[in-house]
């Protein structure tokens, strides 16, 4: 395996430990002891937007970048709310008790989907962005878990173990034309969307795990981070298509870096 060196761009030190996602070109959000955290790709400006005793992980934001959507234990449920960036006009979408994680916001800006425990097993949901209308759109046994749309808006990218082994598929946003992507007998997970509508995913088809890149029909596969350690979560700027955030714990642990596909670079964005 050819590895990749890491090399430390800056330190803002403490551990990053969940979730990159990009807010902008310039602005990054991550998920640190619970709270969702802004910070600029230089490192300044870093900004605690959540402030709250409760455990927040996931989120995402709307398309015009003035709302976030994430999930919170707050009322002792994981649920999911909505607010402003300034913290204002929090709103709760999900209020059944059971386990509701990692929603996403449509790329047209409408509808949120997000995983759902409340039929026994790992489903997919979708609603309107006031928490109306929440529809299973996965309906199977198996544990099925979304992390992203398609680039263009118009799939859902998933990750199930309907067959055995967990892997990689793709889905209308109401349910229908699901297509298995990824049949390997390793272990696939994190379907990301990625500019000119290709798909990301982590894989463990060499032991440890690596991101991978392939068409969105599941074909041209190819090895795009592999080092000695674990990397996932790969998710790609909105207006480069030549950067890119994942974790990795090569170090030992778990921190977001920062990859320039054009410069072939890799640095730790937080540390």
């Amino acid at each position: 395996m050819k590895y990749v060196q890491l090399v430390l761009l800056l330190s803002l030190s403490f551990l990053s430990f969940a979730q990159p996602q990009w807010l902008n070109s310039y602005q990054i959000s991550f998920t640190r002891e619970g709270d969702i955290y802004m910070v600029n790709l230089d490192g300044s400006d870093l900004t605690n937007i959540t402030k709250s005793p409760a455990t927040e992980i996931h989120k995402s934001f709307s398309p015009d970048g003035t709302k976030i959507v994430f999930d919170s234990d707050r009322t002792g449920a994981m649920e999911i709310y909505t607010m402003d960036l300034d913290g204002t006009d929090l709103k709760q979408l999900t209020n059944d008790g059971s386990r509701n994680l990692v929603p996403v916001w449509s790329k047209e800006g409408h509808k949120i989907i997000f995983n759902s425990t409340r039929d026994g097993n790992w489903e997919i949901y979708i609603m309107n962005i006031d928490g109306s209308n929440q529809v299973n759109i996965s309906n199977n046994p198996a544990a099925d878990l979304v992390r992203s749309w398609s680039w263009d808006g118009q799939k859902v990218l998933f990750d199930s173990d309907r067959s055995g082994s967990r892997d990689i598929y793709s889905m209308n946003g109401d349910g229908t034309i699901v297509k298995k992507l990824i049949d390997w007998p390793s272990s696939e997970r994190i379907a990301m969307g990625v500019p000119g509508n290709r798909i990301a995913f982590s894989s463990k088809k060499n032991e440890n795990e690596d991101i991978f890149i392939m068409d969105e029909d599941g074909k041209n596969v190819k090895a795009l981070i592999q080092t000695a350690g674990n990397e996932f979560y790969p998710i790609f700027s909105p207006s480069n298509p030549n950067l890119l955030t994942f974790i990795s714990d090569l170090s030992g642990e778990r921190e977001v870096y920062l990859m320039d596909l054009k410069l072939s670079q890799i640095t730790i964005l937080i540390q």
